[in-house]
């Protein structure tokens, strides 16, 4: 049971999630951790075992990464698919494993933006000179930065970054739309993402460059004429670093996609007091962790 509920979550990380390999691989690697505990004190056989408060307390207490908690929903979604356990026991687990979860070193409030914060991001204002040669501008990130960061903003997190394609953009309807990569099987999702004018703004530029690269590649996002990756993604982000950028963050420019999805969920549920919430499920769904953090934290205040 062990080895093929490995075997089989591996393919459903693939096909019904489809991540990309080096996300896959990290997975793997945290759920297997997860289960030889659960193993050693026999809670394999039963599903609903396997989230038992001891489980995930001993599996945090050494992988306390951030991805630790995104793996172990995950885990239960897949199970839920293989239908070991019903929609009302995926959102008990997801909530105790959740609330579990130690807090992170830093504040919480580090690891969401402001509205300041968000604004600097998708203003012109971001400098993109090199440090060591101001007279150099970073061209490529200049162009493929910005689209990256307004689809973060617009609710795509790194691997649904990677997996966008050319046929996946509806540039017939103005403003832009997208794909809706979280609707999977779920027709309750929305099919589209209607993009704001900002974001359709960014594309326009990034297409009429992209237009002058003899691409062999069906990838939306290419970047120095190949496909995005999470390497090339977190290149884009490490320029909020830079001395003239790192300033108008409190953490010292650390930025990351699922960060921008976090922080803007967060920013559309305070601006609405929580009118948006329905606009947001339709679009990634009940059983998405970054939309069960947000309605926490706006609950919180």
């Amino acid at each position: 049971m062990y080895i093929k509920r490995i075997s089989e979550f591996e393919n459903y990380l693939n096909t019904k999630k489809k991540m990309a390999p080096s996300t896959i691989t990290n997975y793997m690697r945290y759920i297997e951790y997860f289960l030889s505990i659960a193993d050693s004190v026999g809670s394999r056989i039963d599903a609903r075992q396997l989230f038992e408060v001891s489980n995930i307390e001993t599996y945090y207490n050494l992988k306390s990464g951030s991805i630790a908690s995104a793996v172990l929903c995950a885990f239960a979604e897949y199970l839920l698919d293989k239908k070991e356990i019903n929609k009302h026991e995926l959102l008990t687990f997801k909530d105790r494993i959740i609330k579990l979860k130690k807090p992170s070193s830093r504040p919480n409030s580090m690891d969401i933006l402001s509205s300041d914060e968000i604004e600097f991001i998708i203003s012109d204002r971001v400098h993109y000179r090199f440090s060591n040669d101001p007279n150099r501008i970073d061209h490529e990130i200049s162009v493929v930065g910005p689209v990256i960061w307004n689809l973060a903003l617009a609710g795509f997190e790194q691997d649904e970054l990677i997996k966008l394609t050319m046929k996946d953009l509806d540039d017939s309807h103005i403003p832009f739309r997208i794909r809706n990569l979280y609707r999977g099987s779920d027709e309750l999702i929305s099919e589209w993402i209607t993009l704001d004018k900002i974001t359709t703004a960014k594309l326009i530029q990034y297409l009429e460059h992209r237009s002058r690269i003899d691409s062999k590649y069906e990838n939306l996002l290419l970047f120095n004429d190949t496909p995005l990756n999470n390497n090339s993604i977190n290149d884009t982000f490490r320029i909020f670093k830079r001395k003239d950028n790192c300033e108008n963050f409190k953490n010292g420019g650390v930025v990351s996609a699922q960060m921008l999805v976090r922080s803007k969920l967060i920013q559309s549920l305070t601006q609405s007091n929580g009118n948006s919430l329905i606009g947001i499920i339709k679009t990634f769904g009940l059983s998405n962790a970054q939309v069960t953090y947000a309605i926490r934290n706006y609950l919180s205040k």
